[in-house]
């Protein structure tokens, strides 16, 4: 991809984030809802487990502005439905985005990696 579009794009959403998402919108209670509904309805089926994914610094400062508190609301889920939740938001340096938000595929590739070598540690630990 050409660094151009990439800016463009990034700049775009950001721009959308800010003046849109952050301003309009608010956390909902019927999607924390829903949100406990999938893990209580997933647990049946095996193992589950919440993962927050990072996006560009600019789109998690935007985000961490908007709901300062999601990290420790997502933990407080997880631990009320004794599930494990990795948060990965602070890693935002650790990778490469099309537009902000979205991981170009090498980078998806290697976050994929660490959420796997996340859970596998976890499940090592409570054997």
């Amino acid at each position: 991809m050409e660094k151009d579009s990439v800016q463009k794009r990034a700049e775009a959403k950001l721009k959308f984030y800010r003046e849109d998402l952050a301003k309009t919108q608010k956390i909902s209670a019927k999607r924390i809802q829903a949100l406990e509904d999938i893990i209580i309805f997933l647990k049946d089926k095996g193992s589950v487990y919440l993962v927050r994914i990072p996006g560009s610094g600019e789109i998690m400062n935007v985000e961490n502005r908007y709901c300062s508190d999601f990290s420790q609301r997502i933990q407080m889920i997880s631990k009320k439905h004794n599930i494990i939740f990795f948060d990965f938001s602070s890693k935002a340096k650790d990778y490469i985005y099309t537009d902000g938000n979205h991981m170009y595929k090498e980078s998806g590739k290697v976050f994929t990696s660490q959420i796997a070598d996340s859970i596998l540690s976890n499940t090592k630990q409570l054997k």
